[in-house]
């Protein structure tokens, strides 16, 4: 494999679809939110994509038969009149590199514009060094339009936080997506930083 490789193995026809977006990442927070996400909504794979900014490896199942490390999309349609769909990307590693970093997040932002996506949510971790009963939400946003919103809904934006910024797809398809004038906000959980 000498190129990042987008399959798709369903079509679907989205509504305005909302994306949310995790790769692994610290605690591994958003992964964990978005794998809940496809197992509560039953929502459908329809896209899988391989690259070779991955690691270099398979994955072995319970039955003992192996899966190379992808990344995946899983589409979920509302039943509500027109309400949003979405459409949740997991995937099991980030890049190795660099260049993979910004290449895998641009094949996720051109699937997003390709499907319509409306705004883009990237899930992620944020250490606070110890152990939280009641962990808050901290936000960043590629619009200052969407802070207020945010806000609204229980996300905390601390002045220069996090301090080194978003590593990763997490952060890089804000940075893109803003480019590209479409909308998106990472949500950042507090956690130790040193377990799951």
């Amino acid at each position: 494999m000498k190129e990042t490789t987008v399959i798709k193995i369903k079509d679907v026809e989205l509504h305005k679809p909302v994306m949310v977006e995790d790769l692994p990442g610290i605690g591994h927070v958003g992964k964990l939110v978005a794998e809940h996400l496809v197992e509560e909504l039953r929502a459908e794979k329809f896209i899988e994509v391989y690259s070779p900014h991955l690691p270099p490896q398979v994955l072995v199942n319970k039955d003992g038969t192996i899966k190379l490390v992808r990344i995946e999309f899983y589409a979920w349609k509302s039943t509500a009149a027109k309400a949003k769909d979405l459409i949740i990307v997991v995937g099991d590693y980030q890049s190795t590199s660099n260049v993979g970093h910004y290449e895998i997040s641009g094949v996720i932002l051109d699937l997003a514009i390709e499907y319509n996506v409306q705004r883009i949510y990237t899930l992620g971790g944020y250490v606070i060094g110890q152990l939280v009963d009641q962990p808050n939400v901290i936000g960043a946003v590629n619009n200052v339009k969407l802070i207020d919103e945010m806000k609204q809904l229980g996300v905390l934006f601390k002045e220069n936080e996090p301090g080194g910024g978003i590593v990763g797809a997490s952060g890089l398809l804000l940075g893109l997506a803003q480019l590209k004038n479409l909308d998106a906000i990472c949500l950042m959980g507090e956690t130790s930083g040193y377990l799951v």
